[in-house]
């Protein structure tokens, strides 16, 4: 009951401002201001800065079809086009680096340094290759490898095919 009430009240206050309402207040509406260009405005700085509103010509169909044939098809199936992904460049993979040749082995030297003797003021070296006692000098080569020193130690060689060098101990004592 009370819904009623007030939506009656409602009613008779909306006839009242309906009725009631002055004549004067449709001339208080706004209407849009429309400005008088001046010859000072028309310059052609304020025509730059003023965008330009015109529209480029619409164009038909036949239009669009004559610039790109694939265009129609496009605009009456946009899911009915074919999108190729792009192709992956393809790059050599990095070269390995490269393997640092293992120098050869040198051989096991053949003989056995006994010791050494003063020979014409130069040293020379007693060696036992095998049952063979040999003597040699500096710069003499036996069995591929080159005499570089003698000294009370031993030998120093050169190994004559791969250049490395090598050393021959005295053999320790019985």
């Amino acid at each position: 009951m009370k819904a009623l009430t007030v939506i009656g009240a409602l009613t008779i206050m909306t006839s009242a401002l309906i009725i009631f309402v002055p004549e004067e207040a449709e001339d208080t509406i706004v209407e849009p201001v429309q400005r008088r260009v001046t010859a000072e405005r028309t310059s052609s700085t304020a025509d730059a800065a003023v965008p330009s509103t015109t529209s480029p010509p619409a164009m038909s169909s036949d239009d669009i079809a004559e610039r790109d044939p694939d265009a129609i098809n496009v605009q009456s199936n946009p899911f009915n086009q074919t999108i190729n992904p792009p192709t992956p460049k393809v790059t050599a993979p990095p070269a390995p680096p490269p393997v640092a040749k293992e120098a050869p082995a040198v051989p096991a030297v053949p003989f056995i340094y006994l010791g050494r003797f003063i020979e014409n003021t130069d040293y020379a070296a007693i060696i036992q290759s095998g049952e063979r006692v040999v003597f040699v000098k500096l710069g003499e080569e036996i069995s591929g490898f080159e005499i570089e020193r003698i000294n009370e130690q031993g030998l120093n060689l050169v190994h004559r095919a791969t250049g490395q060098r090598t050393t021959t101990l005295t053999r320790p004592s019985r």
